[in-house]
């Protein structure tokens, strides 16, 4: 790990959130510093982790960053939104969001600032602008996603197209106006983990926000862990508890009016055809993923939210 700064950047138009979770301290310590030397005042909001880990990443991130240290893990939307809060509280323009493991190209702020100017100087309104994200465990299709006709569709890049209209895009390595959160909100944070991403983009969607895909913004990001593989198609894992809040969380956007209807069928359709997939070639964890699975959809329905204490 390179040496940290010992006095954070005295500049307000960036301000970077990073939400950590029992993180490995090296990689974390490693993305503030690059986050630092692009320009951005760097926000740690930790989950509620270890003191021990909290206070070796206080110690050896010496004045690189700010951090806010949840007395237990209230969520992602939680950590989110003090973040956010904090960035407000500066008079920041921006907001750039990250989890603890993401690993940015040491070029992203400027490239996803870039494509804010070309939108703001065409008047867009703005939801976010997310970067280009790869996992290294598997192949990636593009990221960048439109919905309709019944169908997903991955947007392809266009010659000389820097950026392309999305759904919304994920909440790592996005770029947020601060001022838009004024006509949108803060992100829903009784969701906890899982979709708040998502229901974010779709709420600043029906509000008359865009939220757009940068090319040339790149992210190395894991999505879930050990990817399951079935007929050549790589599926991220993730634990029974995840697999919980993920279903959950989609059925209870299925009874929100102001998510489109085009989503909500798509996305009943993927989320079926992966259960299979998840259950079926869990690794010795079927019973656990159909239970967890199972009790979601349910608890979903019935507008049950918040954390669920049977996934710790």
């Amino acid at each position: 790990m390179s040496h940290l700064p010992d006095e954070p950047s005295s500049s307000t138009d960036v301000c970077a959130v990073v939400v950590s979770y029992f993180p490995d301290v090296d990689r974390l310590l490693t993305l503030v510093g690059k986050l630092y030397t692009q320009g951005c005042r760097v926000v740690v909001v930790d989950n509620g982790s270890p003191m021990d880990t909290v206070k070796d990443l206080l110690t050896r991130a010496g004045g690189a960053a700010h951090w806010i240290c949840l007395p237990d893990n209230q969520g992602v939307g939680a950590a989110q939104n003090a973040g956010i809060r904090y960035a407000q509280s500066l008079g920041s323009r921006y907001v750039a969001l990250f989890d603890h493991d993401s690993d940015p190209a040491d070029d992203l702020i400027a490239q996803l600032r870039t494509v804010a100017h070309r939108l703001e100087e065409q008047r867009v309104p703005i939801a976010a602008i997310g970067a280009n994200y790869h996992d290294a465990r598997q192949l990636n299709p593009p990221p960048f996603i439109r919905t309709y006709g019944g169908r997903l569709h991955r947007m392809q890049r266009r010659a000389q197209e820097s950026y392309v209209e999305v759904d919304y895009v994920i909440a790592s390595g996005s770029l947020i106006p601060v001022r838009s959160f004024e006509g949108i909100g803060l992100m829903d944070e009784s969701l906890f983990i899982d979709y708040v991403d998502i229901e974010w983009g779709l709420r600043a969607r029906a509000r008359g926000y865009a939220s757009f895909g940068a090319w040339d913004a790149k992210l190395n990001h894991d999505l879930g862990d050990q990817p399951v593989t079935v007929l050549g198609k790589a599926y991220p894992a993730r634990s029974p508890g995840r697999y919980y809040y993920m279903y959950r969380n989609v059925w209870a956007l299925m009874r929100r009016p102001y998510i489109p209807k085009g989503w909500k069928f798509v996305e009943s359709y993927r989320l079926i055809l992966r259960a299979v997939v998840w259950v079926l070639w869990a690794r010795g964890r079927r019973r656990q993923n159909f239970r967890a699975i199972l009790r979601g959809m349910r608890d979903g329905w019935r507008g049950r939210l918040g954390p669920d204490l049977e996934s710790y």
